[in-house]
């Protein structure tokens, strides 16, 4: 079991790259229109800190 990484206020990219190395698999789910975009992570699912298996799906949600 390995803990979720700290994703919160980070960009996508970054966000994506962190959870990659931690060996979890992302799924995006943009909340606002790409006009109103900041590209920064609201929250993700499973929590921050929570172990989950690596290479499950860590779902975060992009403002």
């Amino acid at each position: 079991m390995v803990r979720v990484p700290q994703v919160g206020g980070k960009h996508e990219a970054e966000a994506t790259a962190a959870l990659s190395a931690a060996g979890f698999k992302t799924q995006v789910m943009h909340a606002t229109p790409d006009w109103l975009r900041e590209d920064k992570v609201k929250a993700a699912a499973p929590l921050e800190g929570q172990k989950t298996k690596q290479g499950s799906t860590v779902t975060i949600w992009v403002i």
